[in-house]
């Protein structure tokens, strides 16, 4: 077995080749938004993909249908932030994820489930959207956009972790503490391109969302800007 490799049973050259399906979601645990517009997330990643060299019968191993693994033993897909505030810091997403040391659930069928926690800055900006910030109470649209670095759709095929055709961050875990919260989920998107130097097409998935600010810290204490109990049910709260 060798992590490095991608585990597509035939190369995309073939005509038998399929690409892997790679699920990805984001469980948002809390948020803030500076001044700028940069958006600070701490999360839980998701994702799930079937490793056709990590299936066992299970009736050979007297029962086991799936273990748990440090993630250097497995190949991982190399996913990182595009809209990302800054590179090569501490915050890096694609750092992170190579650093990680949360462990990988094998099942038996040969599916991996990874869901390592993360924390990162988003740019918030968009071609339309400018995050002008002139009254921070308000809702403000951000998007969190991720992707493979290096490998395109004849490799990987990004699809929703839950199985469905929506695509939203998933906020059941999120804090009730968080400086902002999910004011609203727009419908995000899977989104196929491709560039002049290259024919394969490369994907990306996208989550849209609008934050709004729960509350400021202002001498020492707390002050509201959304009723507490009205923040309960913006979300839902653990």
């Amino acid at each position: 077995y060798d992590a490095t490799v991608i585990p597509l049973e035939h190369p995309p050259e073939s005509n038998n080749s399929t690409p892997i399906d790679l699920a990805v979601g984001i469980s948002l645990q809390n948020l803030d938004l500076d001044a700028a517009g940069y958006l600070t997330v701490n999360a839980w990643m998701q994702f799930k993909w079937i490793d056709f060299r990590l299936k066992w019968d299970p009736e050979l191993y007297e029962g086991i249908t799936q273990i748990r693994l440090p993630p250097s033993m497995v190949w991982k897909p190399d996913m990182a932030l595009y809209n990302q505030k800054s590179y090569g810091m501490e915050d890096d997403l694609m750092a992170q994820l190579e650093k990680s040391i949360a462990r990988v659930v094998v099942r038996s069928s040969g599916e991996v489930i990874w869901i390592p926690p993360a924390k990162f800055a988003a740019d918030c900006s968009s071609e339309d959207n400018m995050m002008k910030m002139e009254d921070p109470t308000e809702p403000q649209r951000c998007h969190i956009k991720l992707g493979s670095w290096t490998y395109d759709g004849l490799h990987l095929n990004l699809t929703s972790y839950y199985g469905t055709e929506q695509i939203e961050a998933e906020t059941s875990w999120f804090s009730r503490n968080s400086p902002y919260i999910v004011a609203e989920q727009e419908q995000g998107a899977i989104v196929v391109k491709k560039y002049d130097c290259c024919v394969e097409p490369y994907q990306s998935i996208h989550f849209r969302f609008k934050v709004q600010k729960a509350y400021d810290v202002q001498d020492g204490k707390k002050v509201y800007f959304i009723d507490p109990e009205k923040i309960k049910t913006k979300n839902n709260l653990y």
